[in-house]
């Protein structure tokens, strides 16, 4: 089954996932977990991280996803969505057909479960989708 605990109150070097991961429901199915933070300051949704569950379609789930997160910054008024690179869905989310991208100059894994600093994160303006498919009505 799927297991899940959220890591507000686990010390940073500890956490699986991260700060405050979330759950994300695709039907009737927990298909992923996501990192998620609204930066209203920045007018930022950030998005540390996201993980596809061992057996989901990660194609499938992160076109869902992209289209959520970009509902979710609307939502809340934010301007724009800014990915992550921890997770194995992370690099889905920012390339819009999908493509894995490995263009990490530091040569951090994809899937690593760091925590993210300023500049491991990729601005994608809302407006131009953050891929897959998800935009803006």
């Amino acid at each position: 089954g799927f297991r899940y605990r959220i890591e507000i109150y686990v010390p940073a070097p500890k956490r699986t996932y991260g700060y405050y991961v979330l759950p994300f429901l695709l039907g009737d199915r927990m298909e992923a977990r996501v990192d998620a933070k609204a930066d209203r300051k920045g007018g930022a949704l950030l998005l540390p991280g996201a993980w596809a569950e061992p057996d989901a379609d990660r194609a499938v789930v992160a076109e869902a996803l992209a289209g959520e997160a970009v509902r979710l910054a609307q939502f809340l008024g934010l301007e724009r969505v800014e990915v992550g690179r921890r997770g194995d869905l992370a690099a889905a989310l920012r390339d819009g057909d999908g493509e894995q991208v490995v263009d990490d100059e530091r040569g951090h894994e994809q899937g690593d479960r760091r925590e993210d600093s300023e500049e491991d994160r990729e601005e994608v303006d809302v407006e131009h989708q953050i891929g897959c498919g998800g935009r803006l009505n």
